[in-house]
């Protein structure tokens, strides 16, 4: 294959990615307009500067994520260009038409998932899952899942690159070493449930991050403790029981 062949196929695949990216981005701001429209709608006559302030955040991100879908599809029609270019440079009387794969990540609609390729598989984000990274900051959802110090990341990492994790297409997750892992649409792989894991739920997982930013000893409560009324006491409980395991109290695994 030519070197002008392997660039065409190159840029081929790149307008096909992008292809792809445009429509995650689509059906990101999608869902974000229905929560936008449905929170606007059930808070109503609130004069809360936090709900204010929400909502102007909410509807910022879903302008920012139409923005990057307008730069891609700006990027896309130059790529076809170059294409037309190369395509007509090397002999050939039409513009190759990517083949459509299916998303790294569920959409929901029945579409398989595809499994990434090893050059794809990027680390967890620290600060949303390691626990000796996680602290006030950190990212928090409805589910969260820790992982514990004494987990090889990398070798499962490394273990998925290499093919030697097993693939479940229907699900989109990994299974190895007695851990499940998922993997995001743009490669970033993310624990799921298993040795090492831990699960939590938006209340155990801010008071966690309370608990780590307070920088107490193993069963010294902060100064925050029960003053949320969302977080109850077997919250706090659950997750002084991950707490624990934090490096700097030496604990290990369980």
């Amino acid at each position: 294959m030519s070197l002008l062949s392997n660039l065409i196929a190159e840029l081929s695949a790149l307008v096909e990615r992008s292809r792809e990216s445009r429509a995650n981005l689509k059906g990101a701001a999608d869902q974000l307009g229905r929560v936008y429209e449905k929170t606007r709608a059930t808070t109503v006559g609130s004069a809360s500067e936090q709900v204010t302030e929400g909502l102007g955040q909410l509807h910022g991100g879903i302008g920012k994520i139409e923005e990057a879908q307008r730069l891609l599809s700006a990027g896309d029609g130059k790529w076809q260009s170059y294409l037309a270019v190369l395509t007509s440079a090397s002999g050939g009387g039409t513009v190759p038409s990517p083949r459509a794969r299916p998303p790294l990540s569920g959409s929901g609609n029945g579409v398989p998932i595809r499994k990434p390729t090893h050059d794809e598989i990027r680390p967890p984000l620290p600060r949303r899952h390691r626990l000796a990274r996680i602290d006030r900051k950190s990212r928090i959802r409805p589910d969260n899942t820790v992982i514990l110090p004494g987990v090889d990341v990398e070798g499962d990492l490394d273990a998925i690159r290499t093919g030697k994790a097993s693939w479940n297409d229907k699900t989109g997750r990994y299974e190895l070493n007695g851990r499940i892992w998922g993997v995001h649409g743009n490669g970033t792989v993310f624990p799921v449930s298993g040795t090492g894991f831990e699960q939590l739920t938006r209340e155990q997982f801010k008071a966690l991050t309370e608990l780590i930013s307070a920088d107490r000893p193993v069963g010294v409560w902060p100064r925050s403790h029960l003053k949320n009324p969302h977080i109850s006491k077997s919250d706090w409980d659950r997750a002084a029981e991950v707490y624990q395991y934090h490096p700097r109290h030496n604990r290990g695994a369980p």
